[in-house]
């Protein structure tokens, strides 16, 4: 049996739709304005209002146009929720935030106009995944997608990404650092940056003696020198003047020397006993 909602309960949404609508806006605003103190103090705010909101609770339905709109709310302000802490490169929380918006993403699929940064959202996640190496979720979460959602240009920039670093394309892993799809994707591919510049660092260092200072910065895709330099030094290199030699001390463990004269007598005289009994 269904119970319309009375006037008093509808008044009562139409109140909290408001107070949400306000405070979204003045969380997109502080986070527009890279101020995330402050829009962290509002999704806080907003968070409350949702929670006491009943439409929102699990097994509910939109029945009501006023109920559609918390919702739409709801579902934008953990958008900006993830963005904004993707952007501090919390992933942790970014994955909390994630797993409330994608309910709205399915539960709602049918009942709200698609939200036109869900793409973005969606590969933001991804990339959240590949930045901490967990190939197995990145592919789990990539299966549940759909034809239409995998030909977001934003979660093609990130399966691109990942097709380079199983390649071992690492170079062009860096390039794609300067051209996200979002803002907020930098902090992430930052992360993936560094993982992918050790990469190549171990391969240099592996491959060659020395190298010219030009051709290292260049494969590391260094920004400058002065990157290039703290880099190296970190890395234990000897970077003077234009060229950069790599530490080249074996890391494996010291193995004892096989006294190979003793070993053959022994081996000779075991023969010949065996040779004496036959």
């Amino acid at each position: 049996l269904c119970v319309a909602p009375s006037p008093f309960s509808l008044m009562a949404q139409a109140a909290d739709s408001r107070s949400a609508a306000s405070l979204l806006q003045s969380l997109e605003g502080a986070y527009e304005k890279n101020d995330f103190g402050s829009a962290k103090k509002v999704l806080a705010r907003i968070k409350v209002t949702l929670a006491r909101d009943p439409t929102l609770q699990p097994g509910s339905s939109l029945r009501t146009r006023e109920a559609s709109r918390i919702a739409d709310i709801a579902r934008s302000s953990y958008e900006v929720a993830c963005m904004l802490s993707a952007t501090e490169g919390n992933a942790s929380e970014f994955e909390r935030h994630f797993a409330l918006l994608n309910g709205f993403y399915v539960d709602y699929a049918e009942e709200l106009e698609a939200s036109p940064r869900e793409g973005t959202l969606r590969g933001l996640n991804l990339l959240c995944l590949l930045s901490q190496g967990r190939i197995d979720d990145f592919h789990a979460e990539l299966e549940r997608l759909t034809t239409e959602q995998l030909q977001a240009d934003a979660i093609r920039f990130v399966v691109e990404i990942e097709q380079c670093v199983v390649e071992g394309s690492y170079r062009q892993v860096l390039r794609q650092r300067s051209n996200p799809p979002h803002p907020s994707y930098a902090t992430f591919l930052d992360k993936l940056s560094h993982t992918v510049r050790d990469e190549i660092a171990s391969c240099c260092e592996v491959a060659y003696e020395s190298l010219s200072s030009k051709d290292a910065i260049e494969l590391l895709g260094c920004a400058n020198r002065a990157e290039f330099a703290e880099f190296a030094a970190a890395r234990g290199w000897d970077a003077k003047g234009d060229s950069v030699s790599f530490a080249r001390e074996s890391t494996a463990p010291k193995r004892d020397k096989i006294p190979a004269e003793k070993t053959i007598k022994d081996v000779l005289h075991v023969a010949r006993a065996l040779d004496a009994i036959v």
